[in-house]
């Protein structure tokens, strides 16, 4: 989970991306696209059209290519059963 976090936010950080510019045209939350970067959820295709509209199509195959490459990780429950 942290190498995909750490190297997607090295992309977008080159690219001069924010988690708020991709939430703002991926109509998601930034909490959700954080979750999506950071390996937590599967990136949506509408948060990769956003990268790939601030940062370019290359950047948004490199995203998608590295939580490919790290996979997700699903969140684990806490002893309460909650997520």
């Amino acid at each position: 989970m942290g190498d995909q976090l750490r190297m997607v936010t090295d992309l977008l950080h080159v690219s001069g991306v924010t988690v708020a510019d991709i939430a703002e045209r991926s109509g998601a939350s930034m909490q959700t696209v954080s979750a999506e970067l950071a390996g937590h959820r599967p990136i949506s295709d509408a948060t990769l059209e956003a990268i790939g509209n601030y940062a370019g199509a290359d950047v948004a195959a490199e995203v998608k290519a590295v939580a490919d490459q790290v996979g997700t990780v699903p969140r684990q429950a806490t002893p309460s059963g909650r997520i």
